[in-house]
């Protein structure tokens, strides 16, 4: 008798200790429930069209493979016989496959569909599923045929497959917690509210399907199974030699990536389910959050300090007491009596201003939102017609059926007032999953009609794509009424796709230590998932950090593409929500601070100096989002994706961030020094310019302070002078460092306003630098394209001279076939060069 899955809430149906196989039911006897479990079958020849192989099996399965895009194709199960045509969205609206022919083979036993960097094979007998390299090398084998499960009670309950597990790594599925490499862990995929999570947790806030199946140098596959219903994968946890997934329903749809380069994996599943829009600058610079600063006095204070303490931040957000009792769309004329004021007089520093706006709208009278809602029949309800209302913040909330357009354009229009009037700069989906307080399951029940897009489904179905289809709503609301500006939207809960219209952090997490290494690990995952737009709450939400866990979290967060403070206050003490009395006076007696200066000295310096180099690496990090925005490649990578082939690199700490810095973070208590693998080549340290060999363990000191990344050797990296805010001139030119080492390297820089759409228009600067070194020489050519006349006319250059100092005779620079006057100390040499030079010639 098969096993039930622990994980699946649609077994609650069925009484686990009392039900029966089917075939063991006596026709006139009874059970509370009774379930068979079938498998797909033997599969006929099929037909083969164009892009397209589609069979029948002798169980009535549908089966097809599609070649949807080069080394990608899309495999899907149909238990039922017709596919479910109920919208996932994980794809981008009007997706459609390639129209190259799919190249069938008939291998006796199997089907075999062949891409150029692998094939995909069906077993004929079973259609047991697995992928295999060009040369017959096995990247991924089935282990059993695909299975659904089905309950004369609950209806089909589970749709699954296994595969065999061999000395794979596995990585991706977004914002789990836990080590970096999946393999020995289960994780259960169903959006849920969760508070102060641990390493342990799951599940939690997103639902990412997307893996990596690695094998080093052996190769590689990913997986993406699209269905938005609670899943589960197993990386050998029940089993250690099996990877299974099953899904509460649905049909098995698999998207099987053969590109052997990892990166590339990541980056084909970016394009498939859609790159994210180009941030604006502002929003990749640091931010500063609490629940909650107010009053306004409040607000003004934080951001003063920033400015006379010379700390860089580029936005102060208002967490859910800005609005008044709790309505979204409005804000408390008592606490901030002069918001729009408030807005303006923050962005003339250079402060931008983030609110937050949640999905549970308060059910009360004379509420616009509601009335407006309400004419138009917005809400939710359950299958029996009523109303779905529950607690959230307010007690009594009305949830907007995002599902259905008509509702979208409705949630879209109300962003208006705050974005375009008051000037608000960005916002805050939070509560998205959707949450529901009071109730342990923390979310609505299965019997939930949403409407799907004219498809009509349960909560079931429509629960992991709420958050999705909210942000969806949120993002045309901003791009309707300031359409010359770039959208920023932060989301916690959301579904594979919603990094098309929103960033997001990885939610309540907590002031530990722990919780910084989670934080590293989840940042990198989601990374890998297509959200590379991402950070955690740095510090931790929940809970009390000393002054080293939050110096060393803010170290950590410069390579995080969203960078926030954002903590609990005083809300730690236990003061509701709905009494701000009684949270004013926890203000007055126990803040809970949790600024960069909250700390006093040292950590208050540390803290500057880190944020000054989030700031210097903007066009570092700026460039990598470009590359996001426009090929789907991760910012951030573990740091074994730099050498494959390398099984040292895997499930470390480390990463890569953009291009060529190596970042090995300090995540423990007291560490003063540590020994980092690098991977092969030449590497020195960002910030000292000591020069490493890779492919060993390399000692280094790690102070407070001092931030263990390293710059491959060949890279040509811009730093800009620190800022205090992405919108200030620059006081002085950019740096432009060049590290030596033998060989050849490309570095990117792209460069744009920083705002708008102009860039769409020819208005970016894309230069590619070309690094040539040898002996007693380097070599550095420029080539450029694009319109954009960056605000700067001249570098100051930073050669990091390496082995070059051991070179017989003086160093000579020259610039575009002129030399030029030049300082050596240090071990690199210095001169002011022109911005839009040609070529760099250092020679003895």
């Amino acid at each position: 008798m098969p096993s039930f899955s622990v994980q699946n809430p649609e077994y609650r149906q069925i009484d686990r200790r009392r039900a029966v196989n089917a075939e063991h039911v006596a026709p006139m006897t009874r059970h509370p429930d009774v379930f068979e479990r079938s498998e797909c079958g033997a599969l006929d020849q099929g037909t083969h069209r164009g892009n397209t192989w589609h069979t029948r099996t002798e169980q009535g399965w549908s089966i097809d493979v599609t070649r949807f895009r080069e080394n990608l194709l899309r495999v899907r199960y149909s238990p039922q016989g017709g596919f479910d045509t109920t919208p996932t969205y994980a794809l981008p609206e009007g997706t459609e496959p390639e129209t190259g022919a799919l190249e069938l083979h008939d291998d006796g036993d199997r089907f075999r569909f062949a891409c150029a960097e692998g094939h995909v094979v069906i077993a004929k007998a079973d259609g047991q599923l697995g992928a295999f390299k060009t040369n017959g090398d096995s990247l991924l084998e089935a282990q059993g045929a695909p299975y659904v499960l089905h309950s004369i009670m609950a209806g089909t309950v589970e749709v699954g497959c296994g595969f065999e597990i061999e000395n794979e790594a596995f990585h991706g599925l977004g914002d789990k917690p836990g080590h970096l490499d999946m393999r020995g862990y289960r994780y259960t995929l169903w959006n849920t509210d969760s508070f102060g999570y641990d390493h342990r947790s799951d599940a939690i806030y997103k639902s990412i399907p997307f893996v990596i199946a690695d094998r080093g140098g052996e190769g590689r596959v990913g997986l993406f199974f699209d269905n938005t219903r609670r899943a589960t994968f197993d990386f050998g946890h029940d089993d250690n030699d099996r990877f299974a997934y099953a899904a509460a329903g649905g049909d098995l749809v698999i998207y099987v990536f053969l590109a052997q380069d990892p990166v590339e994996i990541c980056a084909a599943y970016c394009r498939l389910t859609g790159t994210p829009e180009l941030p604006p600058m502002w929003a990749i610079g640091y931010q500063q959050c609490r629940w909650s600063y107010y009053p306004e006095a409040r607000v003004r204070e934080v951001v003063t300090e920033f400015r006379e303490r010379e700390i860089p931040c580029d936005a102060i957000y208002l967490d859910i007491d800005y609005m008044e009792e709790y309505k979204c769309f409005t804000w408390s004329e008592l606490l901030f009596p002069d918001l729009p004021r408030m807005v303006a007089d923050f962005r003339e520093v250079g402060m931008r201003t983030v609110v937050m706006i949640d999905p549970g709208i308060s059910n009360v009278p004379d509420y616009h939102v509601v009335t407006s809602g309400d004419e138009l029949d917005v809400w939710c309800r359950r299958t029996s017609g009523e109303l779905m209302r529950g607690p959230v913040w307010p007690q009594d909330c009305k949830f907007p059926d995002y599902t259905k357009a008509s509702v979208r354009e409705w949630w879209a229009g109300l962003y208006d007032e705050l974005y375009r009037t008051v000037g608000i700069s960005g916002f805050w989906n939070d509560m998205n999953e959707p949450a529901v307080f009071q109730v342990t399951r923390a979310t609505f029940p299965d019997e939930v009609y949403h409407d799907m897009d004219g498809h009509g489904a349960t909560h079931a179905a429509a629960h992991n794509v709420y958050g999705l289809k909210m942000t969806e709503a949120s993002h045309a609301g901003l791009k309707r009424s300031r359409p010359a500006v770039r959208p920023f939207l932060l989301t916690r809960a959301t579904y594979a796709g919603g990094q098309r219209y929103a960033a997001c952090w990885t939610g309540d997490n907590s002031a530990t230590w722990r919780h910084l290494r989670t934080a590293n690990h989840q940042c990198i995952r989601l990374s890998l998932s297509g959200f590379s737009l991402s950070g955690s709450d740095i510090g931790g939400f929940a809970g009390d950090p000393d002054g080293e866990l939050y110096t060393r979290w803010v170290e950590l967060a410069v390579f995080h593409p969203v960078m926030r403070t954002h903590s609990m206050g005083s809300n730690a003490d236990g003061a509701t929500q709905t009494d701000k009395e009684a949270v004013a006076a926890a203000e007055e007696t126990n803040r809970r601070d949790q600024e960069p200066w909250s700390f006093g000295e040292p950590f208050t310096t540390y803290c500057r100096e880190a944020i000054g180099w989030r700031y210097r690496l903007l066009p570092s990090l700026y460039t990598a989002l470009e590359a996001l925005h426009r090929h789907g490649t991760p910012v951030l990578v573990p740091g074994y994706m730099d050498d494959p082939t390398d099984r040292r690199l895997v499930d470390r700490d480390t990463f890569r961030f953009g291009e060529h810095l190596f970042v090995d973070p300090v995540l423990k208590e007291g560490q003063v020094a540590k020994r980092s693998y690098l991977p092969a080549g030449t590497w020195y340290h960002l910030q000292t310019g000591e020069r490493f060999a890779g492919a060993t363990r390399v000692r280094h000191e790690t102070p407070l302070g001092a931030i263990p990344a390293f710059v491959r050797g060949g890279a040509v990296v811009q730093l800009d002078p620190v800022r205090q805010h992405t919108g200030a001139e620059f006081p002085e030119p950019p740096e432009l460092h060049v590290f030596h080492a033998e060989g050849q390297l490309d570095s990117s820089l792209y460069q744009d306003a920083g705002e708008g759409y102009d860039f769409e228009r020819g208005d970016y600067l894309r230069t590619r630098f070309t690094y040539s070194g040898g002996l007693g020489r380097g070599e550095v050519s420029a080539s450029r394209e694009g319109d954009f006349a960056p605000p700067f006319g001249a570098y100051t250059l930073v050669w990091h001279l390496g082995d070059l100092e051991k070179s017989s005779g003086d160093l000579r620079l020259w610039v575009d076939g002129e030399e030029v006057a030049a300082e050596m100390a240090d071990g690199t040499l210095r001169a002011s060069i022109k911005r839009d030079f040609s070529r760099l010639e250092l020679t003895s």
